[in-house]
């Protein structure tokens, strides 16, 4: 009886509490937040959470709760300090913590981290030295996501890609990898790790310069003397593909937020908004209403004002299922949005004929860039959690013939070679898929939802 009552005090307290005005977010969340109930320090930060910047005064009531009992307030506490934003002060205490956190907690830890930018890069440098094998995967883990600002740790991480331990050496790899993009300061670097280093070393480093592209002209001697006189085939492969990164012209320049994900501004959608997607096959207009789904809501309109789906492949098309989009065509990109995922919404709407939804995997909170049409009446995503944002307001038609003449793998594209070779893999392998030309957002009228997807499906059902 006791925790019945208290769930309904939860469902009751949250709303509440997520609708005072932000200036009063610490104090009058920060007293919730000792409370003896672990559902009720819960629901304080799902509060502060929804608060975002605005909360910034309850950030040092949250900190003691990634020490708490429950792992599961300890989660929502990670969720609560990403978005609320920590800084300078907070970096030793997050850093600490990240040390002892589970693998959920961790990853949260990291995202974290990498929102505070530069000032978190040195210690976890540091550790890359220390003792434990521990504590360098988990600051090897935690570089990985920091975009730009984690490229002062590359001469340090090529170091380690000598350990004699595979796990360190393999994630060292990965962090080097998620890094090469912002590698340019560290060319000469990399061209002594190709003449000196381990088949591996050169492997890597030869990815990255590939990743750098034509700034890396100084390596061009360096990698045609690899290219011939490495034993390895990989080694040669590699350096081969880096010559022809170099070689081609520069990229076309992004929105800044792009590349630093911090940079997005962490506004609410508006209520319902519209978006006309010129497509290689015709447009598709979207109408979005934000109640359906919040957190997907906002997530869309945040990437929309950037201009994240300009140029973005329809890559996943299957007829009556899905049409799958959102994996950038430069592979930059990828690297620094893959780890931004946002909390689950519940199903509010069913997966009908012509909505969109968020693609998402099999754990919790995964959702990121990547989002389809239903081109059928998918009442069985339903029960897997996908929750639908929007519907087609028109040009279904032109949603349904979009290319789907390569399928899922290994016949179709490969979901990690679009992430790491970006529109150059698709158009080398599968030239004939749609991609969305531009997105753009188009004046929100004060119109009843059309239903359109609903439509759809009577006059589907009336043929």
């Amino acid at each position: 009886m006791r925790l019945f009552l208290t769930v309904l005090l939860l469902s009751a307290w949250t709303p509440i509490l997520a609708q005072e005005p932000a200036k009063k977010a610490g104090e009058e969340s920060t007293p919730h937040l000792e409370a003896d109930d672990p559902l009720l320090r819960h629901a304080a930060l799902r509060a502060l959470a929804e608060r975002g910047p605005a909360a910034k005064d309850a950030l040092e009531s949250v900190l003691p709760l990634l020490r708490d009992a429950k792992p599961w307030v300890r989660l929502e506490a990670g969720r609560t300090i990403v978005a609320i934003g920590a800084g300078k002060p907070q970096v030793r205490f997050l850093v600490q913590r990240l040390l002892v956190a589970n693998i959920p907690l961790e990853q949260v830890l990291c995202v974290a981290l990498a929102d505070v930018g530069a000032p978190a890069v040195k210690p976890l440098v540091k550790l890359l030295a220390a003792e434990k094998p521990l504590h360098r995967r988990k600051a090897l883990g935690a570089l990985a996501y920091f975009g730009r600002h984690g490229a002062p740790a590359i001469p340090r991480l090529l170091e380690l890609m000598d350990d004699r331990r595979a796990a360190i050496k393999r994630l060292a790899a990965e962090a080097l990898r998620r890094l090469g993009p912002w590698a340019e300061e560290y060319v000469p670097e990399l061209i002594d790790a190709l003449k000196l280093g381990s088949p591996q070393v050169k492997f890597t480093a030869a990815r990255m310069l590939a990743q750098v592209g034509p700034a890396a002209s100084e390596a061009v001697p360096a990698l045609k003397e690899t290219a011939l006189s490495a034993t390895s085939a990989g080694v040669k492969s590699a350096a081969a593909a880096a010559l022809l990164s170099i070689d081609i012209q520069p990229r076309k320049e992004l929105h800044p937020a792009l590349l630093d994900a911090t940079l997005v501004k962490n506004k609410a959608a508006p209520a319902v908004f519209r978006v006309k997607l010129e497509t290689t096959k015709g447009d598709i207009v979207l109408r979005v209403t934000r109640a359906w789904a919040p957190h997907g809501a906002d997530r869309f309109w945040q990437m929309l004002r950037i201009g994240f789906f300009d140029n973005v492949a329809f890559f996943r098309v299957l007829n009556g299922f899905v049409a799958q989009f959102g994996l950038h065509g430069d592979s930059r990109v990828n690297g620094v949005w893959r780890d931004r995922t946002i909390p689950d919404d519940p199903p509010n709407k069913p997966n009908l004929l012509g909505t969109i939804a968020f693609a998402k995997t099999n754990d919790p909170n995964s959702r990121a860039t990547q989002l389809f049409f239903n081109l059928g009446n998918n009442g069985a995503l339903d029960k897997q959690g996908f929750a639908p944002i929007g519907e087609i307001e028109s040009g279904l038609a032109v949603a349904q013939a979009l290319f789907s003449g390569y399928g899922d793998p290994p016949g179709g594209p490969d979901q990690r070679a679009i992430a790491s070779m970006g529109n150059e893999y698709l158009a080398r392998r599968f030239p004939k898929l749609d991609y969305v030309k531009r997105a753009i957002l188009i004046k929100t009228t004060d119109v009843p939802a059309s239903n359109a997807a609903n439509d759809n499906d009577k006059k589907d059902k009336k043929k």
